[in-house]
């Protein structure tokens, strides 16, 4: 969250799942950004507007979700 998002974005995850890795998408699928680092804030300024896919993957779930870059 927020999504919409402008340079940064927020995520959560459940305190019983262990953060492994987060991945970002473009809308042809080629993969942009990825880290194996947990923050509760990520910055991507450099992301042009548009659509995009956010997996991340814990140690008990994977979760997908289209973020937008305004």
């Amino acid at each position: 969250y927020p999504n919409p998002f402008s340079s940064n974005f927020s995520i959560k995850i459940p305190e019983n799942e262990a953060f492994k890795f987060l991945t970002i998408f473009d809308p042809l699928g080629k993969k942009i950004y990825s880290t194996t680092t947990f923050q509760e804030n990520f910055s991507i300024d450099h992301l042009s507007k548009g659509i995009y896919l956010l997996n991340i993957e814990t140690d008990k779930h994977k979760y997908s979700k289209k973020i937008i870059k305004k």
